[in-house]
């Protein structure tokens, strides 16, 4: 199923108004995703396998000198049959009892999510991600899970920090000595010089981990 209302009306609905760049009257009337420089995505999930799905979903919407500009941030309720994995519970802190507290139905949010990744490719924005292939997997598979239809976004269509910037950082794993792909927060600390802020592994905290690495990378020329 795709999502059930109209793209324009889930333009209308999208997310958090702008207050920052833009005067009042014309950012109430223009969705975070039409005027956005970038936007940076992380989800936390409920474990790694291919029956997985994402519980936590955070979007941030900046400017072109890394300006917050607006958030998408929630809890998405898990599809009948899938349950929270104890080793991803530990990890992000999601529990069964805080989904059924907090968490919304995930089928009307991933239509939501559609539309904006979907205007933000259609104005060649970049979309950006640390480990964008795991993001990516878990959505697709989300929105099967859920049924959504027309899913379409992938690893091609972002720009993924942890891949382009693993020459660079030269970073050696030291189990095996072979190279190593750098983490949200080694990637954070390599280029700003220090580390991230927050406790990483909540959505929106590694969003903004990546959002400052995307910024200071794209200064050095990175990509």
């Amino acid at each position: 199923m795709s999502a059930s209302r109209s793209d324009a009306d889930a333009a209308c609905e999208a997310f958090y108004r702008l207050g920052a760049g833009l005067q009042l009257a014309e950012a109430q009337k223009r969705p975070l995703c039409d005027v956005a420089d970038f936007c940076v995505f992380d989800s936390e999930t409920s474990g790694l396998s291919k029956d997985a799905c994402v519980v936590q979903l955070a979007i941030g919407f900046f400017a072109a000198d890394g300006r917050v500009l607006g958030w998408y941030n929630k809890l998405w309720q898990l599809p009948e049959g899938v349950h929270m994995g104890s080793a991803a519970r530990a990890v992000h802190g999601i529990t069964h009892s805080r989904l059924k507290a907090e968490g919304v139905p995930a089928r009307y949010e991933l239509g939501r999510v559609h539309h904006v990744f979907q205007r933000m490719k259609a104005r060649r924005r970049r979309i950006v991600a640390h480990n964008a292939s795991f993001d990516c997997r878990l959505l697709a598979q989300s929105a099967r899970k859920h049924g959504f239809k027309g899913w379409d976004l992938a690893a091609a269509d972002t720009l993924c920090t942890m891949q382009r910037s693993c020459a660079r950082c030269k970073l050696v794993s030291p189990k095996t000595g072979k190279p190593k792909r750098p983490s949200n927060a080694e990637l954070h600390t390599i280029l700003t010089g220090a580390p991230p802020r927050g406790a990483l592994h909540d959505a929106q905290v590694d969003v903004q981990c990546t959002a400052r690495s995307y910024v200071e990378g794209k200064r050095r020329g990175w990509w």
